[in-house]
């Protein structure tokens, strides 16, 4: 096998670009000997004038000239260099990481025993022992989970060392091969090794490998002290154990998924546009059709955004782990129980099949190819495939509590503390307000029993007047209530203004758009436009431009930490090494900000509507604008955590920096325990007055909303215009 092969499938692909440029040197190389070769037909044009000149002329002057080799000279320089420069780059990365890493191997160490307290004389009541045992088994779990990702830690940068090793080895091997390859095909003067390259790269620090083993015996010793009873090889020899488990198994599932959901994909288009469409086998009554997708529509929208939602977190999964950002420990995740960049793409593709499934049987429910009663009523197809879905979702007892308690958390607010989970949370959604809005149409629709029913006798969700009224701005406005209270929370417990009150003035902003928006409707034409309207429809739109561009701001500036100008719109510290993916994400979240505002706001016209009167093009853009936010939100995700994992933002986290596994949790700071009282009452009135002018804008909103018309809610069902 030739060395460039071997390269190429040697090579670490996330420092695929600071490896030796092994096929342009070979290009230059070429280029010498093209150059060469034509030097050599020029001089011998003919024998006669080749003797003539070699016996007048000196030999020197006949030979190539040595700027023939300074090209080759000057690419192979830039070749070391660079490689030079990231050996140095990652090894302080790695001394950093081992610097953090060795007192916490000491700390997990079962050898560091807890000292007992000063007076061992003091009275022990009945309730202390039973305190202390529970103490005891809490502080035992801690320890285990810390020695545990202490561990993991050190397998980590001991994996990730070997990597840096190799990293050298192979380049400097490169670097000979190149040039004896070079001096191969040049005359003798003009060869470069010998003379120059290898006393230029011998020294280097990347091929004596300078520091890389002083940081592996540390490791290797700290591993021993902590874990092996001092035993170096057998500290050695857990080192090297697999970071992973083989994932064999979940390649080939995920391969069978996939597959399936090609097969069910392409069978429900054929059904649809080849059977129905063009051989016309399938006569589909219009009306009846109509009438079963404005039904089932929004459930399979809401079990679209759950498969869609699990994938865009496997994407998130991957982006993190690749940018080696520490997203266990900063959510604070169990990382037995938490999934796998794998795992959830596996679960993904699973939710993906049961949804695709249960589009083919609707079909074929619709165009009557299946048995008579599966056809009169075809919502049993939608609601298994719900009931499927939220099983595989929460069927494990410990992800039901985990996913309980953090929606929990984030409901009870102001009442909770607030971490980086629980706002991520919250943030999360604010971003499904349309899916909510279809899960709780599905809800209804699964426990009124329609699906049951025959589809002449549906409709009666669709048609409750108490969506409408109550249930749509209710899921619109509390995502957006519950971050607000969290952040006043945060101002309580750390007694910064900033950025606490900002963040909260964004989603009183935002609240109020949606209030005004669900319960005045000023998107809608009146048909007396009058001038309380109009000034009701301006400042709304004015309202609706601001919140937009204040969550933009602060996306990019808080939450992202970019727009130095000192670093091209950016920022200094950076863990995705490409510039344009940063901007890019600039430019779609000034876009997609625009899209979310506008989900906040429930739409006038419902799917019945809509589909009665041919508007596909708002259907699609409905179901693009949700499915817009979900990636936009997952996109807010990767650099949001980035930011988070360099700065601390918005003081989330109990620490500064990011150690390497997961630590105990800390009590409140010393500084806001001590606080002065006057100051914390200050702080109370403060978060009230918030609070209460936003309340009162909220209440002032739904006592002015315009009563509607007799006739309004309760709507024809044969006309298709239901209140959904």
């Amino acid at each position: 096998m030739k060395f460039e092969e071997k390269l190429e499938q040697s090579i670490r692909r996330v420092w695929e670009e600071h490896y030796i440029d092994y096929r342009a040197l070979k290009k230059v190389i070429k280029a010498i000997e093209k150059r060469l070769e034509a030097q050599a037909e020029t001089v011998s044009t003919s024998s006669v004038s080749g003797a003539l000149r070699q016996a007048l002329l000196p030999r020197d002057s006949l030979q190539p000239r040595e700027e023939e080799d300074s090209e080759f000279l000057t690419v192979c320089r830039v070749q070391y260099r660079k490689v030079e420069a990231f050996y140095q780059e990652e090894l302080e990365r790695e001394s950093a990481a081992l610097d953090l890493l060795l007192p916490q191997l000491f700390s997990a160490s079962p050898a560091v025993k807890r000292r007992k307290p000063s007076n061992e004389n003091v009275m022990e009541s009945p309730e202390q022992p039973k305190k202390q045992k529970s103490k005891g088994v809490k502080d035992g779990r801690s320890r285990a989970r810390e020695r545990a990702s202490c561990m993991r830690a050190s397998v980590e940068l001991f994996r990730n060392l070997q990597h840096l090793t190799n990293f050298c080895i192979l380049n400097y091997t490169g670097f000979v091969k190149i040039c004896k390859k070079h001096d191969k095909s040049v005359p003798s003067h003009m060869k470069l090794w010998k003379a120059r390259l290898e006393a230029e790269l011998e020294p280097l620090p990347f091929v004596v490998l300078e520091g890389l083993g002083s940081l592996t015996q540390q490791l290797e010793q700290g591993y021993a002290d902590a874990f092996c009873d001092g035993n170096l090889q057998m500290a050695k020899a857990a080192l090297l154990m697999r970071k992973e488990k083989s994932s064999a198994g979940l390649s080939f599932t995920l391969g069978l998924q996939v597959g399936a959901c090609v097969l069910f994909a392409v069978w429900t288009v054929w059904d649809l546009y080849v059977d129905v469409l063009l051989l016309g086998r399938a006569r589909v009554n219009t009306e009846r059709q109509w009438k079963l997708l404005s039904l089932m529509l929004p459930i399979y929208r809401a079990c679209g955004a759950i498969v869609l939602g699990v994938g865009l977190w496997a994407c998130c999964l991957q982006c993190w782990k690749a940018a080696r950002i520490n997203y266990l420990f900063m959510f604070d995740l169990d990382h037995d129980s938490a999934l796998s960049p794998v795992s959830a793409l596996v679960l993904s593709t699973r939710l993906l099949v049961v949804f695709l499934l249960s589009s083919f049987l609707f079909v074929k429910a619709m165009i009557k190819e299946l048995p008579h009663w599966l056809c009169t009523a075809p919502g049993i197809f939608p609601i298994a495939m719900l009931l499927a879905m939220v099983i595989e979702l929460l069927l494990p007892a410990r992800r039901f509590r985990f996913v309980t308690r953090s929606l929990g958390r984030v409901l009870a607010a102001p009442l909770f503390g607030v971490d980086l989970w629980s706002s991520f949370v919250g943030d999360v959604l604010t971003s499904l307000v349309k899916p909510m809005t279809d899960m709780a149409y599905a809800t209804c629709y699964l426990v009124h029993g329609e699906w049951l029913m025959p589809y002449t006798q549906q409709g009666g969700c669709a048609e409750w007047w108490v969506f409408d009224l109550v249930v749509k701005p209710l899921l619109c406005a509390l995502p957006l209530w519950c971050r607000f209270m969290q952040s006043l929370r945060v101002y309580h417990d750390t007694h910064r203004r900033w950025p606490a009150l900002g963040n909260a003035c964004k989603y009183a902003v935002a609240h109020l758009v949606v209030l005004f928006g669900a319960l005045h409707n000023p998107t809608a034409a009146s048909v007396q436009d009058s001038v309380p309207d109009r000034v009701m429809r301006y400042g709304w739109v004015a309202l609706y431009l601001v919140s937009t561009l204040y969550t933009f701001f602060w996306d990019v500036s808080i939450d992202w930490r970019l727009g130095s100008l000192a670093h091209g719109g950016l920022r200094e510290r950076r863990m995705f090494s490409r510039d344009w993916v940063y901007h890019v994400a600039i430019a779609l979240d000034l876009v997609l900000r625009f899209g979310w505002t506008a989900t906040l706001v429930p739409g006038s016209q419902s799917v019945g509507y809509q589909l009665s009167n041919g508007d596909w093009l708002g259907i699609i853009l409905t179901s693009a604008l949700a499915s817009g936010e979900l990636c936009r939100r997952a996109m807010w995700a990767v650099f949001r955590l980035e930011a988070e994992h360099l700065h601390n933002t918005e003081g989330l986290r109990r620490i500064a920096v990011i150690p390497l596994h997961f630590d105990p949790k800390r009590e409140a700071s010393e500084e806001v325990q001590n606080a002065d009282p006057v100051r914390r009452c200050g702080v109370l009135v403060e978060l009230l007055a918030f609070a209460t002018i936003v309340g009162v804008l909220a209440l002032l909103a739904a006592l002015t909303r315009p009563k509607p018309a007799v006739g309004v809610v309760l709507v024809d069902v044969g006309e298709l215009s239901w209140g959904w």
